[in-house]
């Protein structure tokens, strides 16, 4: 692994941009973040550092050389330009576009090196692993106990095994409350025990923002119920985990199932008797609803049960580099990637076993998900694959189309600091219209 760069860093609107040092693409502005050590943060390949801690107040200023993006020699100068006039009406104080075209490679390349918060196209990280290693698989959620029942009653724990299923519902529990009576278990003499295997315990990710729960996503739980939206009252939001113990305890006795034990969680129990279970979709269902809809709580459950590890390794193998994140949605304040690793990601995905679910799970331009009301004019409506990214000062866009030739274009576009997220949409608009006529 080469040794990491040293990042410039600049306080835009209220986001971080990083850019390698030394960088013709560099953005100015004034503070500084630092990103803080986070057990679950990724960093790619040759990795940018994490600034040093500095001061956010605006009397303090680290700033690189004030400069409109640069771009990359060897490429098309003609789209280039049409790309840089399209983006000049975005209102972004910073953004970056990479193009690729099958048959001719990069295209066009404005700063693809400037790291820029990602939004929800960080969920493209997050789900690729998912697609690749395991699609078929189903979140199993099970109810045993280490013996049977005797006479109605079990003289042991009631052990509830959870997979971290982020569509586990209210009235699954309830039926599998009602299946667990229906094996014959009326009274539990031991405790109610939740053993969550490997599942972190972690409940909000670094760089949240307090607001963020329960307003843009529920709180973690590796046993969540309800999309952990059960309750919102201040207790069930600081112990979703303990909420949702409670709820299953309420649906078991409104099945005829009284536990007279106390309530634990605990890792890795032997379970050799199992009373019942509900299993979910495929994880490549899940998958789907989480890429069309940008489902936050779904993205962030996904990254809990397979583990930053399969992250890491997907976007090594797609030669990702320069980027970092410290959850799976897009909301961390300290996600950083680049429209490279996005454009890299994304080819790397098209030449994979995993190339149709993810086309098959993005939001269709004027059709679908979080596209639906969005790229609609007639060059790109039903026309664009692509993951959409909005927060606050931000819009993001990632995905697939073809341009005038027919041939596969794969594209990123960043955008940061916007005055207004719908003008900079608009303006992708016109860089994809542009590029769907492209025939060079």
């Amino acid at each position: 692994m080469r040794p990491p760069r040293r990042l410039a860093v600049a306080l835009i609107g209220g986001f971080v941009a990083f850019a390698a040092v030394p960088a013709a693409n560099a953005v100015s502005g004034s503070g500084s973040i630092a990103r803080p050590a986070d057990v679950g943060t990724y960093t790619s390949g040759t990795a940018a550092a994490a600034p040093r801690t500095a001061t956010t107040s605006s009397t303090t200023t680290t700033t690189t050389s004030a400069a409109q993006p640069r771009t990359a020699t060897g490429l098309d100068a003609s789209l280039t330009s049409g790309v840089r006039a399209r983006m000049a009406t975005s209102t972004a104080r910073a953004w970056s576009v990479v193009i690729d075209i099958a048959g001719k490679g990069r295209v066009v390349d404005v700063a693809g090196a400037t790291g820029l918060r990602p939004a929800s196209t960080e969920k493209l990280f997050t789900t690729l692993p998912v697609l690749l290693n395991q699609p078929s698989r189903h979140l199993v959620t099970a109810i045993g106990s280490t013996k049977g029942p005797s006479l109605g009653v079990l003289h042991a724990d009631l052990i509830v095994r959870s997979s971290g299923d982020p569509t586990l519902s209210g009235p699954d529990v309830a039926r599998l409350a009602q299946r667990l009576h229906d094996a014959g278990v009326r009274k539990v003499t031991g405790r109610l025990v939740l053993d969550i295997g490997s599942l972190p315990t972690t409940r909000v990710r670094s760089g949240w923002k307090s607001s963020y729960v329960p307003s843009d996503v529920a709180p973690l739980s590796p046993f969540p119920i309800g999309g952990d939206r059960i309750s919102s009252s201040s207790s069930y939001l600081a112990a979703p985990t303990a909420g949702n113990l409670a709820y299953l305890r309420v649906r078991l006795k409104a099945a005829g199932v009284g536990i007279l034990g106390s309530t634990a969680v605990e890792r890795h129990l032997s379970m050799p008797r199992q009373f019942t279970s509900h299993s979910s979709a495929t994880m490549a269902s899940i998958v789907a609803t989480t890429l069309l809809y940008s489902v936050n709580f779904y993205a962030e459950q996904l990254l809990s049960i397979e583990g930053r590890s399969a992250v890491t390794a997907t976007s090594d193998a797609a030669g990702v580099t320069n980027t970092s994140a410290t959850d799976g949605s897009g909301l961390s304040l300290y996600d950083v990637t680049t429209t490279r690793a996005e454009t890299a990601l994304l080819l790397y995905a098209a030449k994979s076993t995993a190339a149709t679910l993810l086309r098959g799970s993005l939001p269709v331009a004027c059709r679908t998900g979080t596209l639906e009301h969005d790229l609609c004019a007639t060059a790109t409506a039903g026309k664009v694959w692509a993951k959409t990214g909005t927060l606050d000062g931000v819009k993001c866009l990632a995905g697939y189309t073809t341009d005038g030739a027919g041939r596969a274009v794969t594209f990123s576009i960043l955008t940061n600091g916007d005055a207004s997220t719908s003008t900079a949409m608009a303006a992708m608009q016109k860089v994809l219209v542009l590029v769907r006529g492209y025939t060079g």
